[in-house]
């Protein structure tokens, strides 16, 4: 009897090990061969998305930090369906950056222990060329981990970060070294 107690534990301590899944699908304007060194990036949120936009985003910066690229962080404030041209243009004159970054989040599915996918919309604009130069469709499965359940899971928050930035890396938008 003792053994099938020890059976269901590890079976459950297996179950809440599920890791994260990401997919991401971009596209890169093909006479864009620069590389960003610093970003300036724009996340949308309303209320319903406040926490998970800014989970997303500061994993986003993290993960740029690790790689030694300046990033600068500027919530702004959408309604539902309308992303606002409105810029902060006196905060990206001051950082100067190369590029702007726009995270938006199209959908997230919840269950009773809180967001377990999301799909984000992520686009790049070069300042310089004034025009979008690389945009990711991103799709997330935040799983369990030992009781965290997707924003609360560092580890799973992280994995998405770096798959972003792996991505950017992949499509050479960034010159890691």
């Amino acid at each position: 009897m003792k053994s099938i107690y020890i059976i269901i534990g590890c079976a459950l301590a297996f179950l809440s090990c599920a890791t994260s899944k990401n997919s991401i699908e971009t596209n890169k304007s093909t006479e864009y061969n620069r590389q960003i060194e610093k970003v300036f990036i724009v996340s949308y949120k309303v209320d319903e998305t406040e926490k998970t936009m800014k989970a997303v985003s500061e994993v986003i910066v993290n993960s740029l930090k690790m790689k030694n690229i300046d990033s600068e962080l500027y919530y702004k404030e959408s309604d539902d369906l309308e992303l606002s041209p409105e810029l902060p243009k006196e905060e990206i004159d001051s950082f100067q950056p190369d590029a702007l970054m726009f995270i938006a989040l199209k959908s997230g599915m919840y269950n009773s222990y809180g967001l377990t996918e999301l799909n984000l919309d992520l686009v790049i604009v070069d300042l310089e060329m004034q025009k979008v130069v690389w945009r990711a469709d991103i799709s997330s499965k935040l799983k369990a981990r030992f009781g965290f359940q997707g924003l609360e899971n560092k580890e799973t928050m992280k994995k998405l970060g770096d798959s972003i930035i792996q991505k950017m890396i992949e499509d050479e938008l960034l010159n890691i070294k």
